[in-house]
């Protein structure tokens, strides 16, 4: 069994004993600790793990191979495929990735040290070696006795002065690296009329004057003919390959050379990975891709509807429409804070919120309430005796409770968040904003009318197809005459208050006769009485000072704070 932590939570993930503990580094896509196992599905005859976020976007997948890290013999997952998603689930271009196909390719790679074809419009002198190098392709002559100049494309060394016998030529430096494999090619033009002229060229190193490549004969006979050479320095080095003549030379005595190269080859070997197609079926929301429709997650189907993730529209009517928004809409054109399996009911994404539903009820007696694939809550008591039934329902009220919401015909909805989007319906418009919780850190919305007389309970807040809603600070924490109160106990109260108001049409504050005697307890002093007899002890039932645990907010959320001045109490 091996634990995967995530911001919603935990989940055990089971995985094969054997396997070392998962790990899946993708590197942004999918990181360890920003995910969950929420199904482990069977495709194309191999076992697929399916890592989820809260939305059921489909993150990674992996297999149940191991694979081996010979650096450091350690073992990583097999990742199959990752994806990342736009907010209605069109993924985004290349933060998502198929199984690939990857296969070795041996490339030659060429790389010149210098290839001189002497193409220049201006005829320039090659002068004697300066200092610095001349620009003229880096050429330069031996020494006085030669003239050298670029014509025809083509480097002409002849004699300058008188007939001597001494030596002619032109040079050029380069550097090297050791242990490559080089290759020297040119083209040698010779024309010497005295048969005792004769023509060399060799490599040596610059600095010692070490010979690399020997004194090497050329042919005269009046034709450009092509040579190569091969050499293998020892060392990192500069060197110097040299063109010259020697002999009694005359006006008639010359050489060119052309096409002059040096190069090394090497082999590189690349894997080069092509993606074999999307070859698992679900995305976004965990619903099915139609990729054959609109391309590669373009298109998602369910049970209800078929929609294009690109425009976030539904092809077809919406079967439970709400008339606040198109009937062509999807996820209430929210789809960061909602998701909608089956394309027909919103509900909440937030585990933590489930995780606050099963806190209040005694810790053996959790197995009970289950919650389905949208976070729809349900009690199941299948196989357990009624009277067993009656007695758990007796002696724990927190069980008692969940029970009289979810067998009750109005519909509740419970968020844990620090920040809730409201759709205000009034008036015949609509409008959407991001509201921060005030300083109560709770919101307690229900069709049965205000709860404290606070604005911001305003029933049309209430979420379209819910009768009552229930907001709780996520990060927040509440202080009562005794030190910390219990979150539990917070999220107790609110859902009893909850369902006073909304199922039973219970006022908030007790009704009162004209002697001010209580004809009938109203909802915040019900829960109060039904909270005495819950297994969580609370000394303080329903009063308590709130503190938001972030020391940092938002613009929007201090001005609400500051429009705040009345007493801070869980209501």
């Amino acid at each position: 069994m091996h634990e995967i932590k995530n911001q919603m939570g935990s989940t055990p993930l089971k995985y094969n004993p054997f396997i070392e503990p998962l790990q899946v580094p993708i590197g942004g896509l999918f990181e360890k600790g920003m995910g969950k196992v929420q199904y482990i599905r069977v495709e194309n005859r191999r076992k697929v793990y399916e890592y989820d976020n809260h939305l059921g976007n489909v993150l990674t997948t992996v297999s149940d191979r191991r694979k081996l890290v010979c650096s450091n013999q350690s073992f990583e997952a097999d990742v199959i495929n990752t994806y990342d998603y736009s907010p209605f689930g069109a993924p985004l271009p290349g933060r998502s990735l198929g199984a690939l196909k990857c296969s070795d390719y041996t490339s030659l790679l060429v790389t010149e040290v210098f290839n001189d074809m002497f193409n220049v419009s201006s005829p320039p002198f090659i002068v004697l070696a300066p200092v610095v190098l001349p620009t003229t392709f880096g050429w330069y002559k031996l020494n006085t006795l030669t003239r050298a100049i670029i014509s025809n494309n083509r480097l002409n060394v002849t004699k300058q002065g008188a007939n001597t016998n001494n030596t002619r030529g032109v040079a050029k430096q380069f550097t090297v690296l050791a242990g490559k494999n080089y290759t020297l090619k040119f083209k040698h033009y010779a024309s010497a009329p005295l048969s005792n002229v004769l023509f060399y060229y060799r490599i040596v190193d610059n600095l010692t004057s070490t010979v690399i490549v020997p004194q090497t004969s050329l042919v005269a006979n009046n034709t450009m003919n092509p040579y190569s050479y091969l050499f293998t320095p020892s060392a990192n080095a500069t060197y110097r390959i040299e063109f010259y003549m020697v002999g009694l030379v005359n006006n008639f005595s010359q050489f060119r050379i052309d096409d002059v190269q040096i190069y090394f080859e090497e082999e590189i070997v690349n894997q080069v990975c092509v993606p074999t197609g999307d070859d698992y079926r679900f995305g976004a929301n965990q619903m099915e891709k139609d990729n054959e429709v609109s391309g590669q997650g373009n298109s998602y189907t369910a049970e209800y509807w078929q929609y294009d993730s690109r425009l976030g529209r539904r092809w077809n009517l919406d079967p439970k429409p709400n008339y606040a928004i198109s009937p062509y809409a999807c996820f209430g054109n929210n789809p960061i804070s909602t998701i909608d399996h089956k394309g027909d009911t919103l509900t909440a994404a937030n585990i933590t919120s489930r995780e606050d539903l099963l806190s209040i009820i005694k810790p053996k007696n959790q197995k009970y309430l289950k919650f389905d694939q949208v976070g729809r809550a349900s009690l199941d008591f299948t196989g357990v005796k009624q009277s067993k039934v009656d007695r758990l329902l007796r002696n724990d009220e927190g069980l008692s409770v969940v029970k009289d919401i979810v067998t009750s015909t109005k519909k509740f909805l419970y968020t844990a968040t620090d920040q809730l989007l409201l759709v205000h319906n009034v008036t015949g418009f609509t409008t959407f904003g991001m509201l921060p919780l005030d300083n109560t850190g709770i919101y307690n919305m229900s069709n049965g009318g205000f709860d404290s007389g606070n604005l911001s309970n305003n029933p049309e807040y209430l979420p379209k197809g819910y009768d009552g809603h229930v907001v709780i600070s996520k990060e927040g924490e509440w202080y009562g005459g005794e030190g910390r109160k219990s979150r539990a106990g917070i999220i107790f109260h609110e859902l009893v208050e909850s369902y006073e108001r909304t199922a039973l049409n219970n006022n908030y504050l007790d009704v009162l006769d004209a002697m001010g005697n209580v004809m009938k307890v109203g909802a915040h002093n019900a829960a109060i009485d039904r909270q005495r007899n819950w297994w969580g002890y609370d000394p303080d039932p329903g009063q308590g000072n709130f503190y938001h645990t972030h020391q940092s907010y938002t613009w929007m959320q201090l001005f609400w704070f500051n429009m705040k001045k009345a007493v801070p109490t869980a209501q």
